[in-house]
């Protein structure tokens, strides 16, 4: 059963790469490491559960971001 959630989050991860919205993307990596983080906490490792609750942060972090608006440009002959 816990090979299982392994597995899922395997997948999870995978599927983001195919989206190609970025918040979508970096929604759905925050899942995968939501998961991967019970798997961690299933099998009892500091490394994995550590891992990814920073790729957890970094991700929902980025995924609710205010977007950036480039600067203007400058205007000829200023």
């Amino acid at each position: 059963m816990i090979s299982l959630i392994g597995w899922l989050a395997t997948a999870i991860v995978t599927a983001s790469y195919f989206f190609r919205n970025h918040k979508t993307l970096r929604a759905v990596q925050a899942l995968g490491a939501v998961v991967w983080l019970t798997y961690g906490v299933l099998i009892n490792s500091k490394p994995v559960m550590v891992a990814n609750i920073i790729v957890a942060v970094v991700a929902l972090y980025s995924t609710f971001l205010p977007t950036r608006v480039p600067p203007p440009a400058p205007e000829i002959g200023d």
